[in-house]
């Protein structure tokens, strides 16, 4: 038998927000209607401030209780899986608008509709399950994914930093884990300033640079090589209703090869995932004198940064131009041992 205040149907819009002012109201078992009356379950150790309310007739009821939300992964899968399946389970996981990305071990492959289930039960945002199917592969370094629960479904809404960004999980390469480095880079942006947003996705760099910048830039080129990724970026710029922006299908280095970007930015962004090192020496000669590269790479933990200068200061020398490090950060561990690092290199 459950508590319960019994109050008249054109009072109950009235009551409930009483109850939840006071916060009386229990939120354990579900409102109930009889007739002209609306049930509210109330908490059993609250009876005597309820009483002080004078709200309505306070009665014992059998009122259903609301499923209860798991807390976590784990507690949705009590009872469901052995200790050594438990042991496997990998619950760190992206979520990437509405789609939760799995990793499910080999030896949970049975058992992959339970986690899924139970991610939609933690994760009440989360309207799609997906499975990486495969490493990271092909030109445009796709990582392949399979949807085992909810809407099937690969494409989604992704919401960063006040910006909308509509995807395919399965059609282009993106990351979440860039968010914080876009804001930063954009409270970098001076007046007037040409950006290169190079390998540019479906547009998440120059999008919150211009959304943030508030129109400090004079002209963004986000160039990339991926059709399916250039489609969405054009949608995204104009969701985002942006006019700095112009999006390039292309190789980066045979669209910079063109004279009229010679010394033309003030500032140019690299976030490949590998092989950045590769397209220094395309973008250097586009810079202006002290035109600043945000050029990301990876190290070791224990010396995240050595290499990605040695690079630098390589392909510079390669360039005929000399670069300064202005600033340095580790962006994101990446793998085992391994971290993403950014370097904010000063052209001279």
């Amino acid at each position: 038998m459950v508590a319960c205040l019994r109050v008249l149907k054109k009072d109950a819009e009235k009551v409930r927000q009483l109850l939840l002012q006071n916060r009386v109201w229990s939120g354990k078992f579900k409102i109930s209607r009889e007739g002209e009356y609306v049930l509210f379950p109330v908490s059993p150790d609250k009876l005597g401030e309820v009483k002080k309310l004078k709200l309505g007739q306070l009665e014992e009821l059998p009122l259903k209780p609301l499923p209860q939300k798991p807390s976590s992964i784990y507690s949705a899968l009590e009872g469901k899986l052995t200790n050594e399946e438990r042991n496997a389970l990998v619950t760190s996981f992206d979520i990437v608008g509405d789609i939760a990305v799995l990793e499910i071990p080999d030896n949970l492959a049975a058992k992959q509709k339970l986690i899924a289930d139970a991610v939609l039960a933690v994760h009440r945002n989360v309207k799609v399950v997906a499975k990486k199917i495969g490493g990271t592969r092909g030109e445009f370094r796709i990582r392949p994914v399979k949807v085992i629960a909810g809407e099937n479904r690969t494409d989604t809404l992704y919401r960063e930093s006040g910006c909308i960004f509509r995807l395919d999980i399965n059609k282009v390469y993106f990351s979440g884990r860039l968010s914080t480095e876009r804001l930063r880079i954009a409270s970098l942006v001076r007046k007037g300033e040409n950006i290169l947003a190079l390998f540019s996705g479906v547009g998440p760099f120059p999008i919150v640079i211009e959304r943030h910048a508030k129109g400090k830039m004079a002209r963004q080129l986000a160039v990339e090589l991926n059709p399916d990724a250039v489609s969405f970026m054009r949608e995204n710029i104009a969701l985002n209703k942006c006019n700095s922006i112009e999006a390039v299908e292309g190789d980066v280095a045979k669209v910079l090869a063109e004279k009229k970007y010679s010394r033309w930015a003030h500032r140019a962004i690299m976030p490949l995932p590998k092989s950045g090192e590769e397209f220094l020496q395309f973008v250097l000669p586009c810079m202006r004198k002290g035109g600043v590269v945000h050029f990301y790479s990876f190290g070791s933990e224990s010396d995240p940064y050595s290499a990605a200068e040695k690079i630098a200061r390589e392909k510079a020398k390669d360039a005929g131009r000399k670069v300064t490090v202005k600033f340095m950060r580790i962006v994101r561990p990446f793998s085992p041992g391994v971290s993403q690092v950014v370097l904010d290199l000063m052209v001279n």
